[in-house]
């Protein structure tokens, strides 16, 4: 009766950082599979994880080499949300844009005891990024460029897991979840 939330990270297939695909269902990271290829390559497997898990949302990081696959998935039929991490945070007085804002409310999810997979790349991901008050009092998270200059790699698997914390998400089959007549509203952050 969880949302079930894929999120996805675009690299462009080259170089160190990956594109992640990452899956959740509730309070628990059931898939994180990291690719290195093309945009035509991760439209397969995102439509693989769509076809085989069913979820409630798909959001797809739509900046830069992004929108390419944005592109592809709505060729394809797919529900695809575009998720522009610069644009101003639904919270603007508690978080400087969007990225901060969807990293904000997965860490709340993470605090309030979700499982995720052992994995090294997410914890790296997850522990290394870090955040400042803006002059505004927002919080604001660090750039990938600052921390590619403290020897950090971009955090892919950390993004494409935020990803599912963009917008609230409704399960598509509220009254089979519920079991009833009443209608169910779930917010994806809350799991």
């Amino acid at each position: 009766g969880r949302p079930k939330v894929i999120g996805v990270d675009v690299a462009t297939g080259e170089g160190a950082d990956m594109s992640v695909i990452a899956l959740r269902e509730g309070r628990k990271v059931t898939r994180l599979d990291k690719h290195r290829c093309d945009t035509m390559t991760l439209a397969a497997h995102v439509v693989e994880m769509y076809n085989s898990e069913k979820p409630d949302a798909l959001f797809v990081d739509g900046i830069g080499v992004g929108t390419g696959l944005v592109a592809r998935l709505r060729q394809l039929n797919l529900p695809v949300v575009s998720v522009n991490a610069g644009v101003s945070a639904d919270n603007a007085e508690k978080y400087r844009n969007k990225r901060s804002e969807m990293w904000g409310r997965m860490r709340d999810w993470l605090t309030e005891g979700a499982d995720i997979p052992d994995d090294a790349n997410l914890k790296e991901d997850l522990t290394g990024i870090e955040y400042f008050p803006t002059d505004k009092q927002q919080i604001a998270l660090e750039r990938k460029k600052d921390m590619r200059s403290r020897g950090l790699p971009s955090p892919d698997c950390g993004d494409a897991l935020a990803l599912g914390f963009a917008y609230p998400v409704a399960l598509r089959d509220a009254k089979k979840a519920a079991n009833d007549d009443s209608p169910v509203l779930e917010f994806a952050w809350m799991g």
